[in-house]
């Protein structure tokens, strides 16, 4: 929960109390040799994940924001598990687990912070990728080094850090100094978004406008008439903009327009979904 009077534009204070408080559990964690991961959560400013992330230029980030209940992100990979091919579900799962289960946490004085979760996304199905999506595979979830949960108006903060690394004093004092940035980022305003750019053509391929209508008739005839329960239509429309788009900054413009949809994005070596 955030902590008594904590609120937006508080990110000085806020951010020293957190650096302290996280050096020191980063210190007990390391000592004790609990997990192979440790993780320290602190209170934060509420505010729209993908606006927190926003503050972060890396490539590595995850965001899942529904139109209910927390949004969950994170920039950087503490621990990530890929998987392909046709096993690639039960893969995750027992990576996953595994990879939670060896995890030693730490939370603020009086904060009921969530569990650690990791964050990504799989492929309907598995073989090879395109190019500008071959960074991603068949599935691929993580920890993010830096995660942000933010519910109503409640938010947390967290750095999670190898065991290997927190024992180094230096390590420990970078990860508790990202922490400190992180909370803070939370509380400042941030960045603007860049302008939209321009589309300036759109590549042939794709369907009519004409033929969907037909599709879309059809596809109802036959949920009505019982030949299906559910039947996922799709559209796809490839357009060349004039400049490269922020996949953040258009989640960010997506949020804002349409905050009644499930808001997501996933991005690792270039590649984003």
């Amino acid at each position: 929960m955030i902590a008594p009077g904590r609120a937006r534009g508080d990110a000085n204070a806020d951010a020293a109390d957190t650096a302290r408080f996280a050096l020191d559990a980063l210190s007990r964690l390391a000592r004790g040799r609990a997990g192979r991961v440790l993780v320290v959560s602190a209170p934060a400013a509420p505010a729209p994940a993908a606006d927190v992330l926003a503050a972060y230029a890396g490539d590595t980030w995850r965001l899942w924001a529904p139109p209910q209940g927390p949004e969950i992100g994170g920039v950087g990979e503490a621990i990530s598990v890929d998987e392909t091919g046709s096993s690639r579900i039960s893969g995750l799962k027992r990576r996953g687990g595994e990879a939670l289960s060896a995890l030693a946490t730490a939370t603020h004085p009086g904060l009921r912070a969530p569990t650690p979760r990791l964050i990504g996304g799989l492929a309907f199905r598995p073989g090879p990728p395109s190019p500008s999506w071959a960074p991603l595979g068949d599935a691929s979830f993580a920890l993010p080094e830096l995660g942000y949960q933010r519910n109503g108006d409640e938010a947390w903060a967290s750095v999670a850090a190898p065991l290997e690394a927190a024992l180094d004093p230096r390590e420990r004092q970078r990860a508790a100094n990202k922490l400190a940035a992180l909370v803070a980022a939370a509380a400042n305003d941030p960045p603007a978004p860049e302008a939209q750019p321009p589309v300036s053509g759109e590549l042939p391929g794709g369907i009519d406008l004409e033929t969907w209508r037909r599709r879309v008739t059809a596809i109802r005839r036959d949920i009505l008439g019982g030949a299906a329960d559910k039947i996922v239509a799709a559209r796809c429309r490839v357009l060349q903009l004039a400049r490269p788009a922020r996949p953040l900054d258009v989640l960010r413009r997506m949020s804002a327009r349409y905050p009644q949809c499930y808001r997501y994005g996933f991005a690792r070596g270039g590649a984003a979904f």
